[in-house]
């Protein structure tokens, strides 16, 4: 039982750090792009 808390807790975290991770480099990625695309066919 102990194992498998144990497993529950690590995988939760590390999906919990995961997600944010994509979520701020998933939202870094929609804004720049977008400039650097208008400045360059500008």
């Amino acid at each position: 039982m102990i194992y498998y808390l144990l497993l529950a807790v690590s995988l939760g975290l590390i999906i919990f750090s995961g997600y944010k991770h994509y979520k701020q480099t998933h939202t870094k990625q929609l804004f720049r792009p977008r400039y650097r695309h208008h400045r360059t066919n500008n």
